[in-house]
């Protein structure tokens, strides 16, 4: 445990990062399955500086975990002959455009849904890539436990699952608040609650029905397998100087709680937001979400023996 909480700041800024990328997957999907109205669009745009701001704290976050921030812009000599240069360049790419769509979208730029569509797609594409270099720069030969696939197999599904869960709450929240606009709007109009219902909604509370639901489970269980692949591989590890048995069970209550929070940001997706106002049990699946996979990345981190010890 004493070794993964030496790793706060990186621990931190897996989580953030991946979380805040992942999230524009979801953000493509629902631009590319959804017939989302103007209101709808509008208000999805507006809240997608969240998972931009998950990026950017988490960049922050890794700051601090050198031991001069300013040794941050070294790494741009090194690019694309150290892991960690590449994973901090292909995660700059995709602020960089993100911050772009974004700007672009609350600008009116993107009124054409064609454009919105491309855009959002490469968006999405680099999220993914940066997500891929993140896990590989965990891939060093020092560290045995981690010279495995499960490195990125992990960071990819924290991706899938984690952003997929605050996309998946975006869309709820843009569904929700603009909904409540055109009600009002066509209760002004009206005066009838009837009409009031229908008016301007989209499809955005459909946003399950769409192939986000295969990216959060397909994320879930790979976050999951990997997260124990890892510990499974830790615990079996040799070390002269570090007592691998105990520094294992140390980090059992993290795996196991990283595991039921998995399980019940996936029952909230699934069950709760069938009852009562799904936003809110969005709400709670993200909260679940960013926890349990914190703590799996603890595990990760906790588990780095190096075969210099």
């Amino acid at each position: 445990m004493e070794i993964a909480m030496s790793d706060v700041p990186l621990t931190l800024f897996t989580t953030l990062a991946s979380i805040g990328a992942g999230a524009f997957l979801v953000i493509f999907v629902a631009i590319a399955t959804l017939k989302l109205t103007d209101a709808q669009m509008r208000k999805l745009d507006q809240l997608t500086i969240i998972p931009i701001l998950f990026g950017v704290v988490g960049m922050i976050c890794a700051f601090f975990h050198l031991a001069n921030p300013g040794n941050a812009f070294q790494l741009l000599n090194t690019i694309g002959s150290t892991p960690m240069a590449n994973e901090i360049m292909w995660f700059s790419i995709f602020m960089v455009v993100a911050a772009i769509y974004w700007i672009c979208a609350l600008a009116g730029v993107l009124k054409a849904p064609r454009g919105r569509l491309i855009l959002s797609m490469i968006t999405a594409i680099l999220a993914v890539i940066a997500g891929i270099f993140m896990g590989l720069a965990y891939m060093v030969d020092t560290i045995q436990v981690w010279q495995t696939l499960w490195s990125p197999a992990q960071m990819v599904g924290a991706l899938f699952f984690g952003g997929g869960m605050l996309g998946i709450w975006l869309v709820s929240m843009a569904d929700n608040v603009a909904a409540d606009t055109d009600v009002d709007n066509a209760h002004g109009r009206h005066g009838s609650h009837a009409d009031a219902g229908d008016a301007g909604r989209g499809d955005a509370s459909s946003i399950m029905a769409s192939p986000t639901k295969a990216i959060v489970t397909l994320g879930a269980i790979v976050f999951v397998v990997s997260t124990i692949g890892i510990f499974i591989a830790g615990s079996g590890a040799t070390s002269a100087m570090i007592d691998v048995a105990a520094n294992a069970e140390s980090l059992i209550a993290p795996m196991v709680i990283s595991i039921i929070l998995v399980a019940a940001s996936m029952f909230c997706v699934y069950f709760g937001g069938r009852k009562g106002n799904p936003t809110t049990w969005y709400l709670i699946e993200v909260i679940c979400a960013i926890i349990g996979t914190y703590l799996g990345r603890m595990v990760f981190y906790g588990m780095q023996i190096s075969i210099g010890l």
